[in-house]
């Protein structure tokens, strides 16, 4: 029996590319009516009518509460190898901030705002998270745009590998896509749209914008001005490990975790790639691009 058989939410591949890791791949059929987050309340949330919680009991909440508690454990090991030399009020809002943008996401695609845009893909809960990350932004990095890649100049400390990874990487997604989903690939319009858009803008905002700021801000002493090698390092890892995860981590709806190391490998390896990219040239831009490519390369070839 797989994960899928038992009830367990887990994520893998589209035939655009990588399934959003907000998991709300079909809204239109399985999302249930109402929010998940709702304490001590009950909803209808089955074809037959029977209610059931939305707290505790939900699959979904349970991702949420097992994804912080990786992207935290990681956080914890980055400190213990910097032997506690790090700053953490920059640390700490991390692992909240994540459950938070899962959180709304979740509730987005369960129909709690609404459903703004047709489609099977969850486009108000990536929309809401998006605005989220601009929200921190203004509030964290408005003078300093640069710390999240916003910004269009390609100045990074190894701009010139950096864009030969990106190259590199640009040519084996064509030839993956083109050897894992053969054949002409075809969807409705705004599904196509949402892969080519919403995980592109959401997801580098937050993993390789927000997130990665913030650990090289937490990870790097005090008395040191710029950021250590180190500390960008660890902070790297982090992101990729953490992007990686948010894609293999699923529940079996009774708080047990399910990790699917390798079902979705190519998470990790991108994560990586794209985080390299991103800290090579210094912008969001060309990891962007990398990401939309490999959500959308299959509809193409």
């Amino acid at each position: 029996m797989t994960p899928a058989d038992s009830g367990s939410i887990i994520v893998g591949c589209t035939r655009s590319g990588l399934i959003p890791e907000d998991r709300f791949f079909d809204k239109t059929s399985t999302r249930p009516r109402g929010g998940f987050a709702r304490w001590a309340m009950t909803r209808p949330a089955d074809i037959n009518g029977t209610l059931r919680f939305f707290a505790l009991s939900s699959n979904l909440f349970q991702i949420a509460v097992f994804e912080t508690v990786f992207i935290s454990g990681l956080i914890l090991a980055g400190a213990a190898i910097l032997k506690g030399k790090v700053q953490w009020i920059w640390l700490l809002p991390v692992p909240i901030l994540a459950f938070c943008s899962k959180t709304l996401m979740f509730e987005a695609g369960a129909g709690t705002f609404g459903d703004w845009i047709p489609g099977r893909y969850n486009w108000e809960g990536k929309l809401l998270a998006t605005l989220l990350w601009l929200g921190v932004i203004a509030v964290l990095f408005r003078h300093k745009l640069d710390a999240v890649g916003l910004t269009f100049q390609q100045n990074g400390p190894f701009k010139n590998i950096a864009f030969g990874i990106a190259a590199l990487t640009a040519i084996c997604t064509a030839l993956w896509s083109t050897y894992y989903f053969p054949g002409v690939k075809a969807e409705p319009l705004p599904d196509m749209l949402y892969q080519a858009t919403m995980p592109t803008v959401e997801e580098e905002l937050w993993f390789r914008g927000v997130m990665l700021a913030m650990l090289i801000f937490g990870f790097t002493q005090k008395q040191n001005d710029h950021a250590s090698a180190a500390a960008t390092m660890i902070a790297a890892v982090i992101v990729s490990f953490h992007f990686w995860g948010v894609h293999s981590i699923g529940s079996d709806g009774d708080w047990g975790v399910v990790f699917n190391a390798w079902f979705n490998p190519v998470a990790g390896i991108y994560g990586l790639l794209w985080v390299a990219v991103r800290i090579g040239t210094g912008s969001l831009v060309l990891p962007m691009l990398l990401h939309c490519w490999a959500n959308s390369a299959g509809y193409w070839l």
